[in-house]
């Protein structure tokens, strides 16, 4: 279990994160929701040890992770960034890097066993044919799915998405997203993932976590999440809340101007 108590951290003197309490599960599928600003990707930094709190502390299995060994962390968490870098190298070799932490002392090459975690990786994926291609020649979705290969040949525990699919086509967001919740469904792997677009999290994720102004304003249900009055107050724009006829799942859609003074009606 991640256990987040009384966590403040930001930048220089700003403060981003404001007093965060928080406990994720084992085996959760967690959306991160909420406007710009709202602190999402500080939060996702600060699980991730990349930010270190200034306040407060964050614990793994009662553990604080500031204090588990780098490499140690590494095996059992994974992060999938907003963007994926088009570095110089094949997209094999990218998928290669999840398995450092896996390292034994004084080992500089890959054996047969991570060669095979990765295989089984890109094969997952769907990106096993893109092996011998360089990352620079990939689009942004293949990119996108490399690096959740790459993420999954760490052979992680908690795997952490910031908006994987931002930018990408319907396709694409199907695609990554329907792959996340099998790999939740059938391995456990527990995810925890922001998202800008409030409709995927309402498909997808089984529980969110909404912020506002560095705070949590409301977690819990699908349901109990995107309902109409709280999204209004958070995002400060008018909105209708439904359900998906097929997954019975809510969706959010946008009233425009025009149409405000009918919905009142």
């Amino acid at each position: 279990m991640f256990s987040v108590k009384g966590v403040v951290c930001g930048y220089g003197p700003k403060v981003v994160l404001d007093g965060i309490d928080l406990s994720v599960a084992q085996g959760e599928f967690l959306g991160v929701i909420g406007p710009n600003g709202s602190g999402k990707t500080t939060l996702l930094r600060a699980l991730t040890r990349v930010l270190a709190p200034r306040q407060g502390e964050i614990l793994l299995n009662g553990e604080n992770i500031w204090r588990v060994p780098l490499k140690n962390f590494a095996r059992r968490v994974a992060v999938v960034s907003q963007t994926v870098p088009a570095v110089p190298m094949t997209v094999e070799e990218f998928v290669l890097l999840g398995r450092i932490p896996h390292y034994r002392d004084l080992q500089f090459l890959e054996t047969g066993r991570d060669a095979e975690v990765a295989e089984r990786s890109m094969r997952m994926t769907g990106v096993k044919e893109l092996r011998g291609r360089w990352m620079d020649q990939l689009s942004g979705g293949e990119r996108q799915l490399v690096a959740i290969a790459r993420a999954l040949a760490q052979e992680p525990e908690w795997l952490f998405l910031d908006e994987p699919t931002a930018h990408l086509d319907i396709a694409h967001q199907v695609r990554i997203l329907d792959l996340l919740l099998e790999l939740n469904q059938s391995s456990n792997l527990t995810l925890i993932m922001v998202l800008h677009d409030l409709n995927l999290a309402g498909e997808y994720c089984r529980r969110l976590l909404l912020m506002q102004k560095g705070r949590i304003h409301k977690k819990g249900s699908a349901e109990e999440v995107l309902d109409r009055g709280i999204i209004e107050e958070v995002y400060g724009t008018p909105v209708a809340v439904g359900k998906n006829p097929l997954s019975a799942r809510p969706f959010v859609l946008p009233v425009p101007a025009g149409k405000q003074t009918e919905r009142k009606k």
